[in-house]
């Protein structure tokens, strides 16, 4: 015949309750050391000294913090509804928001963008002497120069040379005559210079 002993609380020898039954469980003061654990476990504090295995979901309601972890190792996808920030707690580096948006004080790499980059600053060749009208030329592989001295509104082209002759020179290939036609684009009135025979033809037809 087995023995039981019914109790409704145990003490230890100083007078500290350190067990207690009731309708809704076991309640104990201290360490509980078991092989197994079966059901939900509740509590306000906790601290595992090893690995800590979950099979179903976790979740917080609180934060989570990383003391001294060098990396996360995730296997599937990361959700973070709210976004998430690298960086140190005093500096934040890089935030990206739930929206898509990412923003960061650092550099991006990559091997390509894909996007409207409308919105890029010192992305691309740098345009220097900058202002309205003036007609851009290179001045390197990734430098570009606003000329002060040759505008266009639109219908104006301007050559302005402050410290010396104003030029406009038009280059054809050997034997090829060249002209400067002021018309409708009908060749009606014409300054041209035939190269075949060495002269200017001023043409003005009615």
């Amino acid at each position: 015949m087995a023995s039981e002993i019914r109790v409704n609380q145990i003490q230890n020898r100083s007078g500290l309750t350190t067990v207690t039954w009731n309708d809704e469980g076991l309640n104990v003061v201290g360490v509980v050391t078991a092989t197994s654990f079966s059901g939900p476990i509740t509590g306000s504090t906790g601290t595992f000294g090893g690995d800590v295995t979950i099979s179903g979901d976790l979740g917080v309601g609180g934060t989570i913090t990383y003391e001294d972890v060098a990396r996360v190792d995730a296997t599937g996808i990361s959700t973070f509804r709210e976004g998430y920030q690298v960086g140190p707690l005093t500096g934040i580096a890089l935030t990206a928001y739930k929206d898509g948006s990412i923003r960061t004080t650092g550099i991006i790499t990559a091997s390509s963008f894909v996007g409207d980059g409308s919105g890029l600053t010192g992305a691309g060749p740098t345009l220097a002497n900058g202002s309205n009208n003036r007609v851009i030329t290179a001045t390197g592989a990734n430098a570009l120069t606003g000329e002060s001295n040759l505008t266009f509104t639109g219908s104006n082209l301007t050559v302005n040379n402050g410290s010396g002759a104003s030029e406009v020179t038009l280059v054809t290939p050997s034997n090829t005559d060249g002209g400067i036609y002021f018309n409708d684009g009908s060749n009606v009135g014409a300054l041209s210079y035939l190269h075949t025979d060495n002269y200017i033809l001023i043409d003005r037809s009615f």
